[in-house]
């Protein structure tokens, strides 16, 4: 019971030992980045990764040793967490994390409102498997498991133009849906999102607004109006 007690004590001080930490540059150069993009109006998407560059942190350069080799192609060995073989965490250190503010279709599968960890399985040739999965706290893939995917997409990498760091960017941007890639060195992995319902999702939310103070103002009732018209939707709510 003692023994109990004082590893618990032990813990408990590490824990805020590790809270009371100054704040120093990140190790290994892989520095923390996020991007946020709207898709039209309402949705929003927003990735947070650490993005490590070519460049070893020793300033030794890993050109042509990114992909197959510091990124294993296919499943590797975990030498340390829960899983017997693991994809890879799509960046650096821990998770990287996106997040749905609403319902969305991903390569026309669908994926609800929320947070989710993405893992890839790339391969040398033919198509690289995208994870989003449910586990958004651990660190990189070591304690993933497949039980908590929220879902699997098959897509096909992409030679680009030298890229010194890893990003997470939005290649093209319309209303609907937009492209979202991981690009670096020579290699873009890219995924497409689109809002599901689009005009469902806008005549909801104009209904909701009309009740507040917007609906005071004649002409927001005139743009609702035109609204269903110009998109040939809701068109009896439209005459509403």
């Amino acid at each position: 019971m003692k023994r109990l007690f004082l590893t618990l004590s032990l813990s408990f001080l590490l824990i805020q030992i590790s809270k009371a930490q100054i704040t120093l540059p990140p190790s290994g150069s892989n520095q923390k980045s996020s991007v946020t993009q709207q898709i039209g109006s309402l949705v929003k998407v927003t990735i947070k990764y650490s993005s490590p560059d070519v460049t070893g942190p020793n300033g030794q350069s890993r050109k042509g040793n990114i992909w197959g080799q510091l990124v294993p192609y296919g499943l590797a060995p975990n030498n340390f967490g829960s899983a017997n073989e693991i994809p890879w965490r799509a960046g650096a250190n821990e998770n990287t994390v996106i997040k749905f503010s609403h319902d969305v279709l991903i390569n026309g599968k669908a994926i609800a409102a929320g947070a989710y960890s993405i893992h890839m399985i790339p391969t040398e040739t033919g198509p690289w498997t995208i994870i989003f999965n449910k586990d958004t706290e651990s660190w990189g893939s070591y304690f993933y498991t497949q039980e908590n995917d929220a879902l699997r997409i098959e897509v096909t990498s992409e030679n680009i133009e030298y890229q010194e760091w890893l990003n997470y960017e939005f290649t093209d941007r319309q209303n609907d849906k937009a492209t979202c890639a991981l690009q670096w060195e020579h290699k873009s992995i890219p995924f497409t999102i689109e809002v599901a319902n689009y005009n469902d999702l806008y005549v909801a939310n104009i209904e909701d607004e009309l009740k507040s103070s917007k609906g005071f103002v004649w002409t927001n009732w005139n743009a609702a109006a035109n609204y269903a018209l110009s998109n040939n939707t809701h068109l009896e709510k439209g005459l509403e």
